[in-house]
């Protein structure tokens, strides 16, 4: 029973509960803070900006419900527990990550473009940068296309999707994709 109770204390600290497993309390009194844990972990799956990700997280706390209610009443069951807890946290963690990407983005990445902008210029607006630059260069000018495609995992971004056109080092042209 004491083994059991130290998984149970662990699987309460995995969960990132604030309170720990009383040794000498009973499993469902110690397993009590797991489901406010969880209550957290659904708040932050909400709140992912990555809907891939927040899918993940939102099923990996489903499956760590179900199996919370297993491990209320068969303690042999907290170690499964735990193992949900850990796919948690690392769902949790890829939205952190990609919460974070998003944030790096917008602090970089601000204001609509213009004619007659410089490429670092645009590279300061939300076009930020291009997926693809091809260019042209002739005799008499140097010319590029900035193609900017949109992932399905980085919508969350709003990232623009279009052509961006520059005429030695200016802005000449702004095709936007249609939604």
């Amino acid at each position: 029973m004491r083994v059991r109770l130290a998984v149970i204390g662990l699987c309460l600290v995995a969960a990132g509960s604030p309170a720990a497993a009383d040794p000498a309390g009973d499993t469902a009194a110690a397993l009590a803070p797991v489901a406010a844990a969880l209550d957290g972990a659904a708040k932050a799956a909400d709140a992912c900006p990555q809907e891939r990700a927040a899918a993940r997280a939102r099923l990996a706390i489903f499956n760590a419900r179900q199996m919370l209610g297993v491990a209320r009443s068969n303690p042999d069951a907290i170690l499964a527990l735990n193992e949900k807890m850990d796919t948690l946290r690392e769902a949790l963690a890829q939205c952190l990550s990609f919460r974070q990407l998003a944030e790096r983005y917008h602090a970089k990445c601000q204001g609509d473009v213009r004619l007659g902008m410089t490429r670092e210029e645009v590279r300061q607006s939300t076009w930020c940068e291009p997926s693809k630059v091809l260019r042209t260069d002739t005799s008499d000018h140097s010319r590029e296309e900035w193609i900017y495609t949109i992932h399905a995992g980085t919508t969350f971004l709003g990232r623009p999707e279009g052509f961006l056109y520059f005429t030695d080092g200016k802005l000449t042209s702004i095709e936007r994709a249609v939604p």
